[in-house]
């Protein structure tokens, strides 16, 4: 192994990026619910579905602080 590629650690993603992400996280997230038949048995699927939703949340509250964080260019008037 080479000391190059012990370096080559790809960048994070942008706000921009991780929104992107998030949307289609939040989408199968969505489309799961939409195919959840509750039934007796189902408590230990809707804690899996209440538990992905909390990491929505709490991804969308990171993701929008990182666009509120950033720092942007004022537009040339």
């Amino acid at each position: 192994m080479t000391d190059d590629l012990l370096f080559d650690v790809p960048e994070p993603p942008t706000p921009v990026e991780r929104l992107l992400v998030l949307a289609g996280d939040v989408t199968h997230h969505n489309d799961a619910l939409h195919l959840f038949r509750p039934t007796a048995t189902s408590g230990s699927t809707l804690g899996a579905h209440a538990d992905s939703a909390a990491q929505l949340a709490h991804a969308a509250l990171t993701a929008v602080q990182a666009v509120h964080d950033q720092q942007l260019s004022r537009a040339p008037t």
